[in-house]
């Protein structure tokens, strides 16, 4: 018993979590304000959450805010292209629907598919390397199929805590400001922790 309440106890580091969780989904929101800085609040959110899931304790509020500065062009930049390319495969999808054409419907959402499993990576990559926005596309396409049951798992949770939750839980949706969206990142960060470290290792050993 004195185990769970004690500082190391698993009630004060369950605790410690919802609290991070709380103030950067409140920092991601704030940040995302204008629409088109998406992007770099995304980075900014996987870095103070990688850092989480590594047993790190960063200062939540400097973390982020200098994750959010130094990662902006790229953010920028590929936070604006998720929301057009977001844009293009909806309208494109909703078009076929509307032709019925069923094969044009199957290859939209087909490369719907891969466009999201790339950019489930995308952002988390963006925040643990240092690479060239053009390299990290093709890195994060190649690990999404490379850990195809990992993506779908990613894909899971982000459709379920930032999509479904407020939509079938409308009562609830005060909860997903406070939880949805760093919560859903806390979880894929969990996952890419897993998936860096496998291939840092491979890379160290060459």
């Amino acid at each position: 018993m004195k185990k769970i309440f004690s500082l190391n106890g698993g009630l004060f580091r369950a605790m410690t979590i919802i609290y991070q969780v709380l103030c950067l989904n409140l920092l991601f929101l704030l940040t995302s304000l204008p629409i088109v800085t998406i992007g770099a609040s995304t980075v900014a959110l996987y870095h103070c959450t990688l850092k989480i899931a590594t047993g790190d304790e960063p200062a939540l509020y400097r973390t982020y805010m200098a994750a959010f500065k130094s990662n902006f062009k790229q953010g920028f930049i590929a936070g604006l292209g998720m929301l057009l390319g977001a844009l293009f495969f909806f309208g494109a999808i909703r078009y076929a629907l509307f032709q019925k054409q069923p094969i044009i419907v199957i290859i939209m959402v087909s490369l719907s598919a891969i466009f999201l499993f790339t950019s489930e990576y995308l952002f988390p990559m963006l925040a643990h390397y240092d690479n060239q926005l053009g390299a990290q596309i093709r890195n994060a396409l190649v690990l999404s199929f490379q850990n195809a049951a990992l993506s779908i798992v990613c894909f899971i949770s982000n459709a379920v805590l930032i999509v479904l939750f407020p939509i079938l839980l409308p009562k609830l949706f005060f909860l997903w400001i406070f939880l949805g969206v760093a919560g859903a990142a806390m979880i894929n960060s969990k996952i890419m922790t897993h998936i860096f470290q496998k291939y840092d290792d491979t890379e160290g050993q060459n």
